[in-house]
């Protein structure tokens, strides 16, 4: 209710709603048998989406994107470029719609996208949290093919964000692939089927030995993968780059995060991601959730100096209005994933 008592709207559990600048009034009714109840009253400013194509904020490609829907009739913009044809999948909320737009604002037909600028459109009747991901799927566009090649002259790949789908007709059958990288980057491999070892070598020379679903970097430069089936057979193997997942090393330009935000990040040895947490209305009781494979340190000014408070896995930390700076930092010596989540409690 507003000052008057004129009740304002019925708050229903996860609820969202908007309120202008002013002072209100909780009315509360027991509609069960017991006395206890709980109220927790959060701020989503930061998970309400642009409303215009020009000010969509950029999102990457595996990222889980959380965002609010305050009303029934807003529309949702979110930017994703592609630097190469790829084949674009979504994963979203069973009751959104949503589209994919070229650079001009017209809907993509089919899911093989090339590259540029897209943008995410998202509406429904009801308003609300949801969620989508943009992930990628590389189908192979034929057959296993089988390969009869080598160190020497390997099958070169023209981009270093690769799928292969071949097969192997001999036990013990090494296939060679020519990759060149362009910058400095991040992947993570994974192989399925008859794959046993993938190997990468610089100049003929072994420089790693990489497991299935394991994160390595690799400098700029020319390298062949060497790919060993031990027992004949189809094999598939996905390289993909970590760029959505590379945040800021930068404490001066630290990337900005938000209650309720849940995501990967990977670091190396030595290695440190820095965040910006802005809290409007009345703060929030943060709860702080992450692997063992990190330390998270909270500060209270952009230097990363006042405070600190080193913070624990899954504990409970009330904080008051205002711009806080978060730390992670790698206790491994191996380049390795982290899982970070920001919620309300």
């Amino acid at each position: 209710m507003d000052m008057n008592g004129t009740r304002v709207d019925y708050i229903y559990d996860n609820t969202i709603f908007k309120l202008l600048p002013g002072v209100y009034y909780i009315e509360i009714s027991n509609t069960g048998t017991g006395p206890s109840y709980n109220i927790v009253l959060t701020n989503v400013d930061d998970l309400i989406a642009a409303d215009s194509m020009p000010t969509a904020e950029r999102i990457y490609i595996g990222e889980q994107i959380k965002a609010y829907r305050p009303t029934t009739t807003e529309i949702d913009y979110f930017k994703f470029v592609l630097d190469e044809t790829q084949t674009i999948t979504l994963v979203q909320s069973s009751w959104m719609t949503i589209e994919i737009l070229d650079d001009a604002g017209t809907p993509v037909t089919g899911d093989l996208l090339e590259a540029g600028t897209y943008y995410v459109k998202a509406l429904y009747t009801n308003n609300g949290e949801y969620t989508f991901t943009l992930n990628t799927t590389l189908e192979p566009t034929n057959a296993p093919t089988v390969l009869d090649n080598t160190m020497v002259a390997p099958e070169v790949l023209d981009i270093s964000y690769f799928y292969l789908n071949h097969k192997t007709v001999t036990d013990g059958q090494i296939d060679y692939f020519g990759v060149t990288i362009t910058e400095t980057s991040k992947y993570k491999l994974t192989y399925t089927g008859q794959a046993s070892t993938v190997e990468i070598y610089d100049n003929g020379v072994l420089i790693n030995t990489v497991s299935n679903g394991e994160v390595f970097e690799l400098a700029m430069g020319t390298y062949v993968f060497a790919i060993t089936t031990a027992v004949k057979g189809e094999y598939e193997v996905l390289a993909v780059p970590l760029d959505a997942y590379d945040y800021s090393s930068d404490s001066s330009n630290p990337d900005a995060v938000s209650i309720y935000h849940d995501f990967e990040g990977y670091l190396g040895d030595g290695e440190t991601d820095y965040f910006i947490l802005s809290l409007t209305g009345n703060g929030a009781i943060a709860v702080f959730n992450f692997n063992s494979k990190v330390e998270v340190t909270l500060y209270t000014d952009p230097n990363f100096t006042v405070g600190p408070t080193t913070i624990t896995d899954n504990i409970s930390i009330a904080l008051l209005t205002g711009t806080y700076y978060v730390k992670v930092t790698h206790t491994s010596t191996e380049l390795e994933a982290y899982q970070l989540e920001i919620s309300n409690d």
